[in-house]
């Protein structure tokens, strides 16, 4: 998984003080939606955040996939169809991959995205 391998090399990045900043605001604005339950606002938010760790991660094969992350995200998931609980977990899985980020530790980095981008496919994928 692509978010996985972003996540870890963005720890390796000289500038990742400057995307995890704007991690966090994304993260934060995230959470903002959840409360009234705001799905249209909550999206593209959710496309920005894998969007910055695909950006961050500095490796050009990974960013080329940012398109492709964006379509996928609208035809897979649109917005109409995400259900507050797991959106909240959702957000609190970005905020546990912006924290092992932060703390420079990429192995955790990956684990979590990987994690997150599991427990989204397993939700996607039940009969609702």
């Amino acid at each position: 998984m692509i978010d996985g391998l972003a996540a870890r090399l963005t720890t390796e990045q000289d500038d990742g003080a400057r995307h995890l900043e704007r991690l966090q605001v994304l993260v934060d604005a995230q959470r903002a939606t959840l409360d009234p339950w705001d799905p249209e606002t909550y999206q593209p938010l959710n496309v920005e955040f894998h969007g910055t760790i695909l950006e961050a991660s500095g490796n050009e094969y990974l960013t080329d996939h940012t398109a492709l992350l964006q379509m996928t995200s609208n035809v897979f998931a649109p917005y109409r169809l995400l259900e507050v609980d797991r959106v909240r977990r959702a957000v609190a899985e970005h905020q546990g991959i912006v924290d092992a980020i932060g703390r420079g530790d990429g192995a955790a980095a990956e684990r979590v995205a990987r994690e997150h981008i599991r427990a989204t496919i397993r939700t996607l994928s039940t009969p609702g």
